[in-house]
């Protein structure tokens, strides 16, 4: 995300993905190069007790010594809104969605303390890999429990677009005619999930969403 000269993404850790879980939002002044790396291990950051489920079944992996774990990964879908007003925020795990005003996140001034005290809750929502924010407080959602497309703003949470092509949809881009554009990576289907042995089905698509 980006505010008056600053970027901020999620650095979700975990890069084993059943190793330690240490996830932090990084902002850089992009004028100057100055980094910080804010909130790390932050409960609103790691993730929920419920593992990612995908095509009905939880994820999960073999470590080395062949033993079975279920993954639960913490922050990682990331978004600003079009006015550079809020950052929205959540785990990959099911839970909350949040969001932080931008002008406090990137202050360099901000402490954490302030910064954490800004954090409000803005919508339930599955498991989910990507997020985008569009006017008026609407964020899309990728459900990946259900290869649904959610859409959060203040009246709730509701499905907006159901597909069975939506196989673990992860990044999310809102063009300028106002369609969504959405990369589902089947993810779950990879061989590290699997035994061993790929499952993907090619080709894979990006999809152009419209409401139409």
């Amino acid at each position: 995300m980006s505010d008056a000269g600053k970027y901020s993404y999620a650095d979700m850790s975990r890069a084993g993905l059943i190793d330690s879980s240490d996830p932090a939002i990084i902002v850089v002044d992009l004028r100057t190069g100055d980094t910080r790396r804010v909130l790390q291990c932050s409960d609103f950051f790691q993730p929920g007790p419920t593992p990612i489920i995908v095509e009905g079944q939880p994820l999960k992996m073999k470590d080395d010594s062949g033993i079975v774990h279920e993954i639960k990964l913490g922050l990682n879908p990331i978004a600003i809104d079009p006015t550079n007003e809020w950052v929205y925020f959540a785990a990959m795990t099911p839970g909350k969605l949040y969001r932080v005003p931008a002008s406090i996140l990137g202050d360099s001034n901000s402490s954490e303390s302030n910064i954490e005290q800004a954090i409000e809750v803005y919508a339930d929502k599955s498991s989910c890999d990507g997020i985008a924010a569009g006017d008026d407080g609407v964020v899309y959602i990728t459900n990946i429990d259900k290869s649904e497309i959610s859409i959060a703003d203040k009246s709730g949470v509701r499905t907006w677009v159901k597909d069975p092509r939506l196989i673990w949809p992860d990044g999310v881009y809102i063009g300028p005619d106002g369609s969504l554009i959405v990369t589902p990576n089947q993810l779950n289907r990879a061989a590290a999930f699997n035994d061993g042995k790929s499952t993907v089905v090619k080709p894979y698509h990006i999809l152009k969403i419209t409401d139409n």
